[in-house]
């Protein structure tokens, strides 16, 4: 087994100081287990790419490759082995196109039909989300799997901020496996069974400025695995795999995912289950403020992690040593979040408020006095936990106000700023 490089610290970049404060500790080593670790071993000092999202891209498509049979249960919900990932730079000199160079190859030699005609992106809305599975399904009868890969999330992000656009709604149920429908009159349109990954490409500044408060409150950004990445090296002259390598650790991927297509469900072997006890309740403690909301799926995504480390070994029992991979992962993914939203900080009650008051504002665009807005409420909530709500949304740049006359005193009327 190829040993892991000690390259990957924060001395590797050209100028340490670049790394911003609280950027988060590289993964531990068991993130790095099994055919997935060792290929990106191989990669690794032959780009300027970080690891971490190489690994994370690596794992995500071979999620989607398995298709939907291989799954695990969770009381009445069924779990596939489809993640949505979010890479986030530092700038746009994060390295993340050049990530997805490798990745690409990885996909080819992964499964060459799967990656021609089922990496896609170009993503707008839900109906054509919708129309994109129908079009697959349609060419390749049950098979739905669909992997989107977006390097501009920003533009995604700006689509969903359209009034009556549904690809939040769709992305959301997409990551839950539930159907997907959107009645549209005259022409519904509705798919069950879709297999939907996604890869998100993005920098600090835009996820910043296109990521809306309330998609991160409605349970849109806690679908995704957050992920720093940076620039880790420089070759100026770029950097060559090992074709006959990279060939052969290619080889267990493609077993595996030939072993993934009768592996059905996916189970916790006894010692794994005793460590998953013994890790549940810090994977669902309530954490306040947008890293809380962000992170609140936490034991889902571990355990999706875990499956896919266990089907790349050819096992249908996720083990300790893949739930111990996927938890570092996870660790990762928790620290980013923190690194990316922790900035923000508010009250669990206030974000609740915030949500609820934008989510008015948005279905009256002509716009809503505080008065009209408290009795939407039920007159719950205090005048001051109202205007303090109201004045943040303000400041970023979410709401505007005007003067309103009215029969007695003018009063401030509240609108969404158009996207």
């Amino acid at each position: 087994m190829l040993e892991r490089s000690t390259s990957w610290s924060r001395q590797s970049l050209p100028n340490p100081a670049l790394v911003p404060a609280g950027w988060p500790a590289d993964m531990t080593a068991e993130a790095f287990h099994g055919p997935a670790g060792n290929l990106v071993r191989l990669i690794e000092p032959c780009t300027e790419a970080d690891p971490h999202g190489l690994l994370l891209d690596t794992l995500l498509s071979f999620g989607n490759a398995c298709g939907r049979g291989t799954h695990f249960n969770v009381e009445a919900d069924r779990h596939s082995l489809n993640l949505f990932v979010a890479e986030v730079g530092i700038s746009a000199k994060g390295r993340k196109g050049t990530a997805l160079g490798h990745t690409d190859a990885i996909r080819e030699w992964m499964d060459a039909v799967w990656a021609n005609k089922r990496v896609q992106s170009g993503l707008s809305s839900g109906e054509g989300l919708i129309k994109a599975v129908e079009l697959l399904q349609s060419d390749g009868g049950a098979d739905k799997r669909l992997l989107v890969i977006e390097d501009e999330f920003a533009a995604v992000l700006r689509a969903m901020s359209r009034r009556g656009n549904t690809l939040g709604t769709t992305l959301r149920r997409a990551w839950d496996g539930r159907s997907l429908q959107v009645m549209v009159k005259g022409q519904p349109q509705m798919v069950i069974g879709a297999h939907i990954s996604m890869l998100a490409q993005t920098n600090q500044e835009d996820l910043r400025r296109y990521l809306d408060k309330v998609d991160v409150l409605n349970g849109f950004a806690n679908r995704f695995l957050w992920c720093c990445v940076r620039r880790r090296r420089l070759l100026p002259f770029g950097g060559r795999i090992p074709e006959t390598e990279f060939r052969e650790l290619m080889k267990p991927i493609r077993s595996a995912l030939r072993f993934s297509r009768t592996a059905g469900e996916i189970a916790l072997s006894k010692k794994a289950m005793d460590l998953w006890a013994s890790e549940y309740p810090a994977l669902t403690a309530d954490i306040p403020g947008l890293v809380g909301s962000v992170v609140s799926r936490g034991e889902a995504q571990t355990r999706r992690l875990a499956a896919i480390y266990a089907v790349l070994d050819n096992s249908r029992v996720v083990r300790t040593h893949h739930l111990r991979a996927a938890l570092a992962v996870w660790a990762y993914c928790f620290s980013s979040a923190q690194f990316l939203f922790g900035d923000r900080i508010e009250s669990v009650a206030e974000a609740r408020l915030s949500s609820k008051i934008y989510g008015l504002l948005q279905d009256h665009p002509e716009g809503m006095t505080r008065t009209e807005i408290s009795a939407s409420l039920s007159n719950h909530y205090a005048k001051k936990s109202i205007d303090d709500v109201l004045e943040k949304l303000r400041e970023e740049r979410l709401v505007t106000s005007t003067m309103k006359r009215t029969r007695g005193r003018s009063a401030q009327c509240w609108r969404v700023v158009p996207a």
